[in-house]
């Protein structure tokens, strides 16, 4: 039992190691596409733009952040990082209007299970 408790950490500390990679990379795209809305000629669009890939790319980095914190089995720091990933995760799927897509249920489901696999450890 002691091994699954580990596997669960390890496994979603993975996940967030990849989708944070991923979304830092998506946010910086984003904030190239931002910069051309702008000089074409559409700032306010272009500052929208921006201001939804700077949170994107927060939010990469802190699922990059707690995939390094599981995956060094810091259990508060786990605990706390998942926490505000759920949070972050809720407010998204509030704000797309609570459309349940792909990405809103992953981004919802693996806090809880990282906050599972975290305090399966104690």
């Amino acid at each position: 039992m002691e091994g699954s408790n580990r596997t669960l950490l390890k496994v979603i500390s993975i996940l967030f190691l990849i989708f944070g990679v991923f979304s830092v990379i998506t946010a910086v795209a984003g904030i190239i596409g931002g910069g051309l809305l702008a000089a074409a000629g559409a700032p306010g669009a272009g500052i929208l733009a921006a201001l939804a890939v700077i949170i994107g790319c927060l939010g990469g980095i802190l699922e990059f952040i707690a995939g390094i914190k599981g995956l060094q089995n810091k259990l508060a720091q786990c605990r706390t990082l998942g926490m505000i990933l759920l949070v972050l995760a809720v407010l998204g799927l509030i704000f797309s209007g609570f459309r349940f897509t792909w990405s809103n249920v992953t981004a919802i489901v693996l806090p809880i299970l990282y906050l599972l696999g975290a305090k399966k450890q104690d």
